[in-house]
């Protein structure tokens, strides 16, 4: 809400997964929560959790463990697609050390 106050509510800067298809691969690998996060004063606390800086896409559990990540020139179409395929592994991995 502040963000949109502050940026005469236009959205965030449009990423690689603005585009249906990015998103259409995230959904088929089971990823099922997307949060686009912006770069804002209000949210510095989740960068610094997760040790990442704007324009970087993280992939976590269930619990918040991050699995996966892309950030900068690495988002690109085609390392997203690579990352959808391994996540179904990544995922099941964690879940086998959980137990």
């Amino acid at each position: 809400m502040e963000y949109q106050k502050a940026n005469n509510n236009r959205p965030p800067k449009l990423t690689p997964f603005d585009q249906s298809v990015n998103v259409d691969e995230l959904k088929k690998a089971g990823v099922r929560y997307f949060v686009k996060v912006a770069a804002t004063k209000e949210n510095e606390a989740l960068f610094k959790k997760y040790s990442v800086a704007p324009d970087t896409m993280i992939v976590c559990a269930p619990n918040g463990d991050v699995l996966t990540g892309l950030n900068g020139a690495q988002l690109t179409q085609s390392n997203v697609s690579v990352m959808c395929k391994k996540f179904p592994a990544l995922l099941a991995s964690w879940e086998s050390r959980k137990k």
